[in-house]
Order: C-alpha cells, then structure tokens, then sequence
C-alpha cells in the first residue's frame, strides 16, 4: 500500500507539473492589452502608454504612425512603451507589435483622436437606439461616410482583487452601430467632434 501511494503522488505531482508548465508556456506568449484592438483610437498629442505580457526580459517593439519605439518586459513579464505624441489622424493605419522572438500582432483601422473614459452606473449603460438619442444614433449609423466616433465596452465582472487584464467580446464599435452606444457618451462623443472635427473614442466601463 505504502508504495502504491508513492506511486500515485508521483503521478500527480508529474500531473501538477505539466500543467504548471503549460500555464506558464500560455504566459510567455506576447500578449498586447486591452483595449489596444483592431479599430482602436488612440490620443493625440500626448505620450501615449501601450502595454501588455510577454515572456520576462524579452525585448518588444511598437510600430504606429512612422513611430518605431522599443521595451523589455520586466520580471513579472509586463512591459510598457510609451509613444511620441502624435496629431489627430482620420486616416486609418496598422499598429504593430513585435517581440524580438519573432512574435507579431497586428491591429487594423486605427485613428488618433480625442479618447475619453465613461463610467458609473445604470443610468450610463442606457443605450442611444432605445433613448432620445435614437434619432441622433439613426442619423450617425446610415451617414454615408462613417463618421469617426468609437465605443469600445469593458466586459463586466467581479473579482476579489484588482484585475490587471480586461477584455471586450464586442471591441471598438463604429457609428454604424451607434445605436448600441451609450446614450449619454454617444451624446457627448457627437458634441465633441463637432466641436474639434477629429475622431472620438469613448472607453466605456459601466455597471448597473
């Protein structure tokens, strides 16, 4: 009996360690945060911080706009790069990622505008389609160029501890679906690009 127990801790400490050694395999990949997606906006005319994981001491490039900028991922495998400001930009470009591995991630369509961070409560996940806004949504969605005015929605979630990951099942939604917007940050994102005429993106994180 006692050398069948052995037997079997063997085993399933052999069991612990591939998946400990699979979990770490998952971590070492290159990883860019959110909300760093395809159709993201990016801030103008500040030092704009891009982050995400990758495998501890590994050397990270970030390509953007003619910018070229380069990190190392730190002990725990964060890394964080930080761009020259740039102008307000309509015209959509690729963001590249690279790490010196060879790793790539692409992300297409992306703008430098104003980004502005929404958050609170029930009344700021009404949506526009089934507000006053509808009208206002209506005429952003069926204009026939798209107008630049984004919304990109935090997953909510509960957790014990600060989250240092976020995600979002629908990434950055376009006017064309302004109807799925927030009502009050598809109002105020509208007032503000027809104030400064350069693209609008909302970060929304709300729960009712």
């Amino acid at each position: 009996m006692h050398r069948h127990c052995r037997s079997g801790r063997f085993v399933i400490t052999a069991f612990v360690a591939l998946l400990i050694q699979g979990v770490a395999a998952e971590a070492l990949k290159l990883e860019l945060a959110s909300p760093f997606v395809n159709d993201a906006i990016l801030q103008r005319e500040m030092e704009v911080p891009v982050w995400g994981w990758a495998e501890p001491g590994r050397k990270i490039s970030v390509e953007f706009a003619g910018q070229t900028k380069s990190g190392t991922a730190d002990q725990k495998g964060k890394w964080m790069i930080k761009r020259d400001p740039l102008l307000a930009s309509a015209g959509e470009q690729d963001f590249v990622v690279k790490s010196a591995t060879g790793e790539i991630i692409t992300r297409t369509g992306v703008l430098v505008g104003e980004v502005w961070f929404y958050s609170g409560q029930s009344n700021m996940d009404w949506l526009a389609g089934k507000s006053k806004c509808r009208e206002l949504a209506q005429e952003l969605a069926s204009a026939e160029i798209e107008i630049p005015i984004r919304e990109y929605t935090v997953d909510t979630g509960s957790s014990l501890y600060p989250a240092s990951r976020a995600a979002s099942e629908a990434g950055w939604k376009s006017s064309k679906s302004a109807g799925n917007f927030s009502a009050l940050s598809l109002a105020f994102a509208a007032y503000l690009y027809h104030e400064l005429q350069v693209p609008i993106g909302i970060i929304r994180s709300t729960h009712g």
